[in-house]
């Protein structure tokens, strides 16, 4: 199994590289995907402190692959041509005479509560703990031993606001920092309040995802047609000023985080990439167990979850029965540690496939995973072809959502969903592009 394990490892890694030749980008959805994949399955079928998974998993997540690679490319010029389809033109990626603006009043607003909200829980567990032991709040974080009060209309702005824009926010202002006027409250109010999150939850992944939004907006940025613009960068010093002091900002801040921690970052970034089949696994075996179908709310718990929680405390409807079932096994799934070593634990890292077998199985798998490569193909089209601010932060959200698919189904969060609702609703409008640059 080893030997097949390893071929597809290869497979997917040229499919990686073919995708680069073909979008001319190292950032598309495919190339990320495949690349992500392969390295995973090399990892643990190699991994020697790890239990072996069986085959049946990996045939999951191979075809899991296969099916986003399908979706991916359906519709698409390179597709047609395979499946001999007259093939008309190049794709034109021409500029919109539209360009989205953000409101910077309603984003520096919402994002002044946010701070408020976080400072007050950086107070709480300063309190207790002490500032800069992230390491030990990170520890009783997990085991339950300190948990953060709050009251119920705080937990409904937390819920509603403070989490969607913790995560939207860094995707617009990253844009912004390429595509529109680098709006410097908006700027420092985005940085103080991922500085307070991370104070408060000792997670420092809302600064390694602002740093992957930057970089990919200042790839689509410095991109036309599929060249990058050297001359440009060359030229231009402030481009050059833009990228290294966020560079410098963003890396010391991941360095300093790590250090108060007090982690080994290759050890992590290592077991982070072998667990997900063994995790995938066992959750697996509790799902078929338990009998659960989830028929698409496992997948899309981002969208139950607030309509549930609205209806439930509003309207005191019960949740039903099935999608709380679900729910609950979400949850156990990031706070129960299970054995994936003799002696290594681990928790959540169930990746992508675990949320589409659990709503459907196979099948599941199959359509969800040809759904998504459709869509994540559509918005990179869209995003190179337009190149504006609100199409590249919606483009950033679906990249992370591609890059930790080994983590979970992203779209199964609530912060995922609200935070696409409000980029697409709220956080934009539309001006003309001529008479924005008159």
């Amino acid at each position: 199994m080893s030997i097949l394990l390893f071929i597809t490892a290869i497979l997917f890694s040229i499919l990686s590289v073919v995708s680069v030749k073909i979008e001319k980008s190292i950032f598309n959805p495919l190339t990320i995907f495949c690349a992500e994949w392969s390295i995973i399955i090399l990892l643990s079928a190699t991994a020697q402190k790890l239990y072996r998974c069986s085959f049946e998993t990996y045939f999951y997540i191979i075809v899991g692959v296969l099916f986003f690679v399908f979706g991916y490319y359906f519709k698409s010029k390179f597709f047609r041509s395979i499946i001999n389809f007259s093939v008309t033109g190049k794709r034109n990626y021409s500029c919109n005479e539209v360009e989205y603006i953000p409101r910077y009043s309603l984003l520096n607003f919402l994002l002044f509560i946010c701070i408020i909200i976080y400072a007050k829980d950086v107070l709480f567990v300063t309190s207790r703990v002490g500032l800069f032991q992230l390491g030990t709040l990170q520890r009783m974080l997990q085991l339950g031993t300190l948990v953060i009060q709050r009251s119920s209309i705080e937990n409904f702005l937390f819920i509603f606001l403070v989490e969607p824009l913790t995560f939207s926010a860094p995707a617009i202002i990253a844009a912004d920092f390429w595509f529109g006027k680098r709006n410097k409250t908006s700027i420092i109010f985005t940085f103080i309040m991922l500085l307070l999150r991370m104070l408060s939850t000792a997670n420092r992944s809302a600064f390694i995802i602002f740093f992957i939004f930057i970089i990919i907006s200042g790839e689509i940025a410095l991109n036309k047609n599929g060249k990058l613009l050297e001359h440009i960068i060359s030229k231009s010093q402030n481009y050059k000023l833009r990228i290294m002091g966020a560079s410098i900002i963003l890396i010391f801040a991941f360095i300093f985080m790590t250090m108060a921690r007090g982690s080994s970052v290759f050890f992590n970034i290592t077991q982070n990439f072998s667990i997900p089949p063994q995790m995938f696994e066992i959750w697996k075996e509790k799902v078929d167990d338990l009998e659960i179908f989830g028929y698409g709310s496992a997948s899309l718990m981002g969208v139950c979850f607030p309509l549930f929680y609205i209806l439930g405390n509003i309207l005191k409807i019960i949740y039903p029965n099935n999608i709380l079932s679900v729910y609950n096994l979400i949850n156990l799934t990031d706070t129960q540690w299970v054995w994936v070593g003799k002696k290594i634990t681990a928790n959540a890292y169930v990746s992508v496939f675990w949320f589409l077998y659990t709503d459907f199985r196979l099948p599941g798998i199959i359509l969800g995973m040809f759904i998504y490569g459709y869509i994540a193909s559509s918005l990179y089209n869209k995003t190179l072809k337009y190149k504006d601010a609100k199409h590249v932060s919606l483009y950033c959200i679906m990249f992370y959502s591609i890059l930790y698919s080994f983590v979970r189904m992203q779209f199964s969060q609530a912060r995922i969903i609200l935070g696409l609702i409000f980029i697409s609703l709220f956080a934009y409008r539309r001006g003309n592009l001529k008479k924005e640059k008159l």
